[in-house]
């Protein structure tokens, strides 16, 4: 707490001492995959109920869902209604969650269309989609008719300025707890949240970069432990660094949603595809830290060795606690 006041404090003295005036940068936070199961820290129930609770620091902005329709079969409803209740939005993230080459064109648009008619009961539900994987196709025939066909169903795509690999890094951790090893949670906290704005960073110099500003970026991230454990942590260093967090829907009426960039490059999301077009090479538009051996090697070094040299969590009761 100490060191967030401190950062704040001398951000603030900046601005007083050499009249910075730009506007903040701005964010949008979007979780994909919702709603999913239960794991072996963290309850469904748990999760959605603790990123609510860390979502309220930033009130009434709301956060937008991005729902895997097959995922309620699985795991039901309460979630949903949980961020709806909250006044947090829902939004389409297919049915079955499959790349376009493997149910084909026709297939595809029929899986999009059938997420959309069990979401429009949801008062909270914008009809924005969001490609699984960030994969909007890997040829210009699939791409075009992708295109077409979700403008014709009313759907605006919910694309990313900024990809990241917290996925992965919650995978490292599910791993880590079905082994049974010993976790330094604090230093996995402050890594995670590292690791996001390193993200941020990245993808906003690419931005200035190349339109020449700072564009109302819309994060990627993904409704799983990680974020329900350290969302609040992200927000007080977004918060630190003078970020304004805003509404998906804020975001999503920048300059750029109204360009379709014609490059097959969309997996890195909406900056970087502007970037390719700009001229920059795909391998310049993937910081490090989307490299899964370095990921692994951080893991270990940082969360796994560590955690003897710090309190002795019984990683069972560290979770049950959280649900108190």
């Amino acid at each position: 707490m100490y060191v967030r006041s401190v950062v704040a404090f001398v951000f603030g003295l900046a601005v007083s001492v050499f009249g910075v005036n730009a506007p903040a940068k701005e964010i949008a936070f979007t979780f994909d995959d919702a709603p999913r199961a239960g794991t072996q820290c963290l309850d469904a129930k748990t999760r959605s109920q603790r990123l609510i609770k860390q979502l309220q620091a930033v009130a009434p902005v709301p956060a937008m869902f991005m729902v895997t329709t097959k995922n309620l079969q699985q795991h039901g409803e309460q979630a949903l209604n949980a961020y709806v209740g909250a006044e947090h939005l829902l939004g389409n993230h297919s049915h079955a969650h499959q790349h376009p080459e493997r149910l084909g064109l026709e297939s595809y648009l029929a899986d999009v269309q059938q997420a959309q008619q069990q979401l429009q009961r949801w008062p909270q539900y914008r009809p924005y989609y969001r490609f699984p994987f960030l994969n909007e196709g890997r040829s210009i025939e699939m791409r075009d008719g992708i295109r077409s066909g979700l403008q014709q169903l009313g759907l605006k795509q919910a694309y990313v300025t900024v990809d990241n690999y917290d996925w992965y890094i919650d995978h490292l951790l599910q791993k880590a707890l079905r082994e049974g090893h010993a976790l330094n949670m604090t230093a996995l906290g402050s890594w995670y949240v590292e690791e996001m704005m390193r993200s941020i960073r990245f993808y906003d110099s690419v931005a200035e970069a190349n339109l020449g500003r700072s564009p109302r970026h819309v994060l990627l991230l993904h409704e799983n432990d990680l974020a329900a454990l350290f969302l609040g942590d992200l927000i007080a260093a977004l918060e630190g660094e003078g970020w304004k967090i805003i509404s998906p829907l804020t975001a999503y009426q920048d300059p750029i949603a109204e360009t379709l960039p014609d490059t097959l490059f969309n997996n890195q999301g909406r900056v970087a595809a502007l970037a390719h077009l700009n001229g920059v090479k795909k391998r310049d538009l993937a910081p490090f830290n989307e490299e899964e051996d370095y990921l692994d090697q951080v893991f270990t070094e940082r969360v796994l060795t560590t955690a003897a040299h710090t309190e002795d969590y019984d990683i069972s009761t560290w979770c049950v606690n959280l649900k108190k």
